[in-house]
């Protein structure tokens, strides 16, 4: 075998007599049977080198020897529709590679020829041949040359749009197939002889490739560089012992086949060996990437994945959800399986599936510790940015989702906090405030159902067990205990401000940061009142616990914002009489300057309010008569109907009110002109 493909339930298999053999699946217990046996030339025996597919034309290309020639899919039957001669390779549009609307294969987008009369799809690959890239448009029925860009000795390439990565005997360029510009990037190898290496180009991520370049020898240690479609290096370099004879990239890994038949296994974030495996020497081993996805069960993802309540109210409602949670997960967690295939030439084919990303970095996370914490959440911060370019699909959206909370963790984990604000305190996140509230603060002040992913309850426990030590003074971590609680300040009021906690669709939220405002500043008299007066989600709980508290002058203060009259009044007076006790009050205003502000609120606020100026103009008269009567005399009540026959009967009560009488039967004759007392004013002049 020199070459596989696979597309749905078919496998395609080039070999070494230029044979093309297609195969069919039936079932896992079946497996394949054989459908057909191509030669590609009935006179001259090559091997074939490349299968290309386009599932979205139903056409395939394949390189055997140097020339190229189309196929029908799927039946692999020859298409007829033209060959390509002296090619030394065919490369696809790797931005137009992707999956298939069932999410069981990669496949190349096709276009439209808009100049055509029925708008003919199409495919552009480009063909490296002797001295030329050629951009050639696979139609269904024909292979058109859509241009001709002239370089000496291609041998292998990699397009991405107009920019085409090309690999001679001696070095890899950059060509704009526009401009017809030419960047200079590696040499092959340091090799003075042409040819002794076969150079590799692999596709990674979305706008890179590897590089592959060797010693002087194939024995010689050699590395991958991965640069971008700008020409820059864009990673570190991944060393091997010597030149790959195979090389494929599943991301975020590099397999390559190197040395006395090891397969090894490189990450692309930091280079570090992730595996090696070795296999007989007798074997010729060899990877790729196909096209068809190869799945297998699930099941540790799906445990992993499903969300459940960390926090639960134990409704009707939350059951409901809980089982259509579970039967989600069962429906959109499915393996994310694998295309890249392992094979001997002489007709072995395994699968190699790699973990799962989240199982993969939850196994990083377990693992982790403070020397590495720094560089994993880098390598974090990058599957971050690739699971976000995948949240087309369901699956895509909760893997971000769990990406990106594995990522906040591992920030609080080891107090990383100028991390922890990118994650924790961003408009864009998805993650749930009330998950670090939890962590910091526990589960007394979260309202509503807090659901988080079943996997990572032991971890966030853990989390939270360790700042409640530290919290408490249980640990010997003073600095700790400072760095996590204005953290967590500048996290709640960072929350509180924005307008995208909207987007929760959850109340519940606002609600908890609210309230967990205030029990961190309830002795802070600076901030308190300024956070209350902001609060728009929590009325009724702030003033539970201002009551519980013990903090009537916050709470008298609280109503007044609020416009409750009534309610205010009463803790103020309160305060004044001494029934409610709160040192704030007493620091903030002596009992003229509260007698004065009582007046004052209920000449302003009250005027057309007559049972409150009766309850407490009566009470000012029995126990403080000179605010009373500054009442009963403010501008504010000149129209406000006040039995005055009451008003002097309560002064007569008390001594001072007798002795004050005079002045308000001279208010109410010469101000109110209300003349029917002038027998009572001379009775007291006389």
């Amino acid at each position: 075998m020199t070459f596989i493909e696979s597309w749905e339930l078919n496998l395609y298999i080039g070999t070494s007599l230029g044979e093309i053999i297609h195969m069919y699946k039936i079932d896992d217990e079946l497996g394949y049977i054989f459908v057909s046996r191509q030669q590609f030339n009935a006179s001259k025996v090559r091997p074939v080198h490349q299968i290309v597919i386009f599932p979205e034309i139903m056409k395939a290309l394949v390189l055997c020897g140097s020339t190229v020639m189309a196929y029908s899919l799927p039946e692999f039957s020859p298409a007829n529709i033209g060959k390509i001669k002296d090619v030394g390779g065919i490369s696809i549009d790797w931005n137009q590679w992707d999956l298939d609307s069932n999410g069981r294969n990669y496949a190349v987008k096709y276009s439209t020829d808009a100049k055509s009369n029925n708008n003919c799809k199409f495919v552009e690959v480009a063909v490296f041949t002797k001295s030329n890239i050629r951009i050639v448009r696979v139609f269904e029925d024909s292979l058109i040359l859509y241009k001709d860009i002239h370089y000496q000795g291609p041998i292998k390439g990699l397009k991405r749009g107009n920019l085409v990565a090309v690999a001679t005997a001696t070095n890899y360029d950059l060509i704009d197939c526009n401009k017809v510009q030419k960047i200079p990037l590696l040499p092959v190898s340091s090799s003075s002889k042409d040819g002794e290496f076969i150079p590799r180009l692999i596709p990674v991520a979305t706008n890179e490739c590897m590089l592959v370049c060797g010693g002087g020898k194939k024995s010689e240690p050699s590395m991958g560089m991965v640069v971008n479609f700008n020409g820059d290096v864009t990673r570190g370099t991944i060393p091997w012992n010597s030149y790959p004879t195979s090389i494929t990239i599943d991301y975020p890994y590099s397999l390559a086949v190197v040395g006395d038949n090891e397969l090894e296994v490189h990450s692309l974030h930091d280079q570090s060996v992730i595996q090696i495996f070795k296999f007989n020497q007798n074997d010729i081993i060899k990877v790729c990437t196909v096209s068809h996805i190869f799945k297998s069960s699930a099941g540790n993802l799906v445990a992993t994945f499903t969300k459940t309540p960390l926090i639960s109210e134990g409704t009707m409602e939350e059951s409901e959800l809980l089982a259509m949670e579970s039967d989600s997960s069962n429906n959109i967690i499915t393996d994310p399986g694998s295309n890249t295939l392992l094979y001997t030439v002489d007709g072995c084919i395994k699968i190699l599936h790699s973990l799962p990303t989240p199982l993969r970095l939850m196994k990083m996370y377990e693992e982790s510790d403070i020397h590495n914490c720094r560089s994993l959440v880098d390598l974090f911060s990058d599957e971050l940015k690739e699971s976000k370019s995948k949240e087309s699909t369901e699956f895509g959206k909760k893997q971000s989702e769990f990406v990106e909370i594995l990522l906040g963790l591992l920030a609080i984990r080891y107090f990383m906090f100028d991390h922890a604000f990118d994650i924790w305190i961003n408009p864009k996140t998805s993650i749930d405030p009330r998950i670090l509230i939890y962590i910091i603060s526990g589960s007394e002040h979260i309202f509503g159902s807090l659901w988080f992913f079943e996997g990572l309850i032991e971890s966030i426990n853990s989390i939270k067990d360790t700042y409640k030590l530290i919290l408490e003074d249980k640990l010997e971590e003073n600095k700790r205990k400072n760095d996590i609680i204005e953290f967590y300040k500048l996290f709640l009021h960072s929350w509180l401000k924005t307008d995208e906690i909207s987007k929760f669709g959850n109340q519940s939220i606002l609600r908890t940061i609210e309230i967990e405002l205030l029990q961190l500043y309830i002795n802070d008299p600076n901030e308190v009142l300024e956070l209350l007066f902001s609060f728009k989600h929590s009325k009724d709980d702030s003033i539970e616990i201002l009551m519980k508290n013990h903090k009537y002058y916050y709470l008298a203060k609280y109503y007044d914002h609020l416009n409750d009259k009534n309610q205010f009044l009463y803790y103020w007076k309160g305060l004044i009489e001494g029934t409610f006790i709160d040192d704030e009050f007493t620091k903030n205003l002596d009992k003229r300057k509260s007698l004065r502000y009582l007046t004052n609120y209920i000449s302003k606020h009250c005027s057309k309010e007559p049972d409150i100026i009766k309850r407490y103009g009566e009470w000012l008269l029995l126990n403080h008569v000179s605010y009373g009567l500054i009442l009963y005399t403010s501008p504010e009540l000149m129209n406000s109907d006040i039995n005055q026959v009451s008003t002097l009967r309560l002064l007569d009560e008390t001594e001072e009110g007798r002795s004050q009488k005079l002045i308000y039967l001279n208010y109410i004759l010469n101000v109110k002109n209300e003349k029917q007392f002038i027998g009572d004013f001379q009775v007291l002049v006389i």
